[in-house]
């Protein structure tokens, strides 16, 4: 974090340098160019107003479209997906990260159509369009699975099934959750264990397998306690007296 404050320090410097490279037209300058607008607004967010990144974002975009640089071109447009999100304009986030998609699937790069994927369903998700948003998940997930990114699959799983959860289909929320189990375990995070063994049980007990349900919150109890989460582990010998 030292480093990104340093960095803030010397913002205007970094501006003049950006203009003395804007001035040539040759290869590296133009790459150094993609390359600021690209790397350092996003590190320095706490530093730099988000006007000033968003025109940093066109800007390296416009470059990389004249250069017919892909890559930069889709990294732009993602992080301007990410402004408009963040200035609560999600119509016009979708539109940057559907823009970013069609040309991720166009270089064939599966991790970063993964990645917007999962921001479009989140944004689906957020206008309440489940049916898009669960079918933006659906395709991550095998696009993670393609390139074994399990860390990837189990967060997607899980918003894929609370999205499920939400609109009462609880088997395919069900389905999901036990597929995250074993990802959930063998990754030793104790608290995102405890997160999928709660909501595991509480798919269990919407299908009515209040024995199974019964099992996870008890294997869930331990774990809140190791957290020192009274308040979890109280919500879980309530689930359990219910589920008796």
């Amino acid at each position: 974090m030292r480093g990104f404050h340093i960095f803030g320090a010397i913002w205007p410097q970094l501006l003049a340098a950006r203009d003395l490279f804007g001035s040539s037209e040759d290869l590296p300058a133009r790459h150094w160019r993609n390359l600021f607008a690209g790397t350092l607004p996003t590190l320095l967010q706490a530093h730099v107003p988000a006007v000033a990144r968003m025109a940093l974002f066109q800007e390296g975009l416009a470059a990389a479209q004249t250069d017919g640089q892909t890559r930069w071109a889709v990294r732009h447009l993602a992080a301007l997906g990410e402004c408009q999100a963040a200035a609560g304009a999600p119509f016009d986030a979708g539109s940057y990260w559907e823009r970013s998609l069609t040309l991720a699937r166009r270089l064939g790069d599966p991790v970063e159509e993964a990645a917007l994927l999962s921001r479009l369903g989140a944004n689906h998700a957020a206008l309440g369009e489940t049916g898009s948003a669960t079918d933006c998940y659906e395709e991550a997930l095998a696009l993670r699975r393609q390139v074994n990114d399990q860390a990837g699959e189990l967060e997607t799983l899980t918003r894929l099934a609370a999205l499920y959860a939400e609109d009462g289909q609880h088997a395919r929320a069900l389905a999901c959750y036990d597929r995250a189990a074993p990802l959930v375990e063998e990754s030793g995070d104790k608290r995102a264990r405890l997160d999928v063994l709660v909501r595991l049980g509480d798919a269990l007990v919407a299908t009515g397998e209040h024995v199974r349900a019964a099992r996870d919150y008890a294997e869930a109890l331990p774990l809140a306690r190791d957290a020192s989460d009274r308040v979890c582990e109280l919500d879980l010998l309530a689930r359990l007296s219910a589920t008796a």
